[in-house]
């Protein structure tokens, strides 16, 4: 979001996407009293859908305790995440958030007496065999589309450093270091991870 203004339309989006995608609507949202939050067609919103609306009271963060604790670990995580890379680029900020999140909602939560947020929501619980350390160097599959013409010893992969998850398994987002893009990935190798008394195992 780049706007408070956009604050309505994004909260329509979640609420269609929860109803279409899980057959869900919320039961209520909790806000604080910023003006993005009071607004007419907001509150239309929330109307239409029967959602109630439930607002914290000023200057009481503590009253949201688990959101706010959210908040202080998404906002330190990232920090983290991107000096442990090798090739460290601000630009991957994003992405390090978004794997943040990805990867809370796979850990198991008190609130939830130890269910993790994912299974808690889905009702499932959700491999995580193919969970990778952010940052970490990969090699993503070069198409022959993309290679040299008439050069049969061209690159067939590059050099890449993983950078976060999709919706579809072992489809990776990657950030290219000599380019600086942030493209997906659907052929990604992973060389074997070098930890000390370990067996090496070949992850794809």
């Amino acid at each position: 979001m780049k706007q408070k203004f956009e604050t309505t339309k994004i909260v329509k989006d979640f609420v269609a996407e929860m109803e279409l995608q899980n057959h869900k609507t919320p039961a209520a949202f909790r806000t604080d009293n910023g003006g993005e939050y009071v607004t007419k067609d907001l509150k239309g919103v929330f109307t239409s859908k029967r959602i109630l609306r439930e607002f914290s009271p000023p200057y009481s963060p503590e009253s949201n305790g688990v959101a706010e604790r959210f908040n202080c670990t998404i906002g330190k995580s990232p920090r983290a995440m991107l000096e442990s890379t090798s090739t460290y680029d601000k630009k991957l900020w994003a992405e390090a958030v978004l794997t943040s999140v990805y990867i809370k909602n796979r850990q198991p939560h008190l609130a939830l007496k130890d269910l993790t947020p994912y299974e808690a929501y889905y009702g499932t619980k959700r491999s995580i065999q193919h969970l990778q350390p952010f940052g970490r160097e990969c090699y993503i599959h070069v198409p022959y589309q993309k290679r040299t013409d008439g050069n049969k010893f061209s690159p067939r992969a590059q050099r890449a450093i993983f950078t976060g998850y999709t919706n579809v398994p072992h489809h990776y987002g990657v950030f290219l270091p000599d380019t600086k893009q942030t493209i997906l990935s659907a052929d990604t190798f992973f060389p074997p991870l070098k930890i000390e008394g370990a067996t090496p195992m070949i992850n794809r």
